[in-house]
């Protein structure tokens, strides 16, 4: 079964920022998931916009075991 990795964009990007990443994951191995952070992408309007907050969205849309991966904001995040 495929190991879920989930992975966290930076401030002001969005979930395409790891398009040339997911482009090289192996599918046998990984699944990737990146979602959009609140206040960005898709999620532009949730509110509240606070690390509390994302993280639950997070824990949300992960499965119950998964590999984290963060750039900058994304990071901080994970």
């Amino acid at each position: 079964m495929p190991t879920t990795v989930v992975l966290l964009h930076g401030f002001a990007g969005t979930r395409r920022a790891w398009d040339p990443v997911v482009e090289r994951l192996d599918p046998e191995r990984y699944t990737p998931l990146a979602p959009d952070l609140r206040g960005h992408g898709d999620a532009r309007d949730a509110r509240p916009v606070t690390f509390k907050a994302c993280v639950a969205d997070v824990l949300a849309a992960a499965p119950e075991r998964f590999v984290l991966c963060g750039y900058s904001m994304g990071g901080r995040i994970a």
